[in-house]
């Protein structure tokens, strides 16, 4: 059963079912229109390359992470980013969205 609270959607995948998805990614808006545009794929470059390590993990990182959510008033100073395997970026994106 879908997870979105009144859908009364059985197909689901990953908790939600696909109208909710689709639902959540309109109101998420594009990667540029949250500010992960030219500007911070570079910035995120140049973190991992002087960051090549998964903080969590020690394996190769390949994500760059928020300490501090953009969406909760962080930024993207060094000091706000953390350089995460992918594996522990879900992880972490996955204890931090409320269900």
């Amino acid at each position: 059963m879908c997870t979105t609270p009144g859908c009364p959607n059985f197909a689901v995948r990953f908790g939600v079912c696909a109208q909710c998805a689709a639902q959540r990614e309109r109101q998420r808006g594009s990667a540029a229109s949250r500010g992960y545009d030219g500007g911070w794929r570079k910035l995120r470059k140049l973190f991992l390359q002087s960051n090549p390590w998964c903080v969590r993990c020690g394996a190769p990182a390949t994500d760059v992470d928020h300490i501090i959510p953009r969406s909760a008033g962080g930024t993207d100073d060094w000091g706000n980013l953390q350089a995460l395997c992918h594996a522990c970026h879900s992880a972490k994106t996955g204890e931090q969205t409320p269900r």
